[in-house]
């Protein structure tokens, strides 16, 4: 058996020893979601809705179409120009 053929099967096993540990580790326990009632589903409601952020708005030029930027004669040119588009 070569060098290379020893270094290769230590390779192999050193992955499967990692894999059999990984698999063997036991996955965290499901907590289960509390009761909500109705009467403390509506005050929660309005705190989550009040606590996330509107999605912000892209600019207008990010809607655009940057097929325009195709009529620069070199790469460099139509990137620069559809960077804007990103």
């Amino acid at each position: 058996m070569t060098h290379k053929h020893t270094l290769l099967l230590a390779g192999i096993g050193a992955y499967l020893l990692t894999s059999l540990a990984v698999a063997a580790t036991p996955a965290p326990a499901a907590t289960p979601a509390p009761a909500v009632t109705p009467a403390s589903a509506t005050a929660e409601g309005k705190v989550a809705a009040a606590a996330e952020p509107a999605p912000a708005s892209k600019p207008a030029r990010a809607r655009g179409d940057a097929r325009k930027c195709l009529k620069y004669a070199d790469n460099k040119s139509i990137r620069g120009c559809a960077e804007k588009y990103r």
